[in-house]
């Protein structure tokens, strides 16, 4: 009884993590929203519609725009240029800022198919889980071996493309495997490795 209980309020705990934070962004958003809707509201002469405060009303419809601007601005090419390098300094700034980018687009269902590519790297007499990177000159790929269960660390390596089978899986499946200290890794493996 006491397992089932720790267990439950634990994974409670973990369903409820991203709910908070996303309630938490989206509260901030809001209240940012209803400082710039409140001249807005006042030139309308309508108090509220259905018991809702003008203020909220006006606060959601300036979010909504907000993001429709912010969508055709990163479609403009001068915008996406000046996106890249803002994000080329986060990168900079934030050491994972690369993994926790790739790991919301996963999740969103945009695969980055140039970056972090599940693989398997042959490293003299084992095997390990990779992702690659880029691939340079003279048959040499870059992959990253990440570390379990922290993931967003590991190793860079330089090793030639003979050495490099890629994987079938997904990334968010690697990396929920890594997290798991391997656990379940052996259903993410070639039937025949090379």
């Amino acid at each position: 009884m006491k397992k089932f209980f720790i267990t439950t309020a634990v994974g409670g705990m973990l369903f409820l993590i991203p709910l908070v934070v996303v309630t938490l962004i989206i509260g901030k958003a809001f209240k940012i929203m209803v400082v710039i809707a409140q001249p807005i509201a006042k030139l309308i002469p309508i108090e509220g519609i259905a018991g809702i405060g003008l203020i909220n009303i006006v606060a959601v419809i300036v979010m909504i725009l907000a993001c429709l601007i912010a969508g055709l601005i990163a479609k403009n090419l001068r915008a996406r240029s000046m996106y890249n390098k803002s994000e080329s300094i986060l990168a900079e700034l934030i050491p994972s800022y690369t993994w926790i980018k790739t790991v919301m687009k996963n999740i969103a269902g945009e695969v980055d198919t140039k970056a972090f590519k599940p693989v398997l790297v042959r490293l003299d007499d084992q095997m390990q889980v990779a992702f690659e990177m880029e691939r340079g000159r003279d048959n040499q790929v870059v992959v990253f071996i990440p570390g379990a269960p922290d993931v967003r660390s590991g190793a860079v390596a330089y090793v030639t493309a003979d050495r490099v089978q890629p994987l079938t899986t997904s990334f968010l499946k690697i990396n929920k495997t890594l997290k798991h200290m391997g656990q379940g890794a052996a259903e993410l493996l070639p039937m025949h490795q090379a």
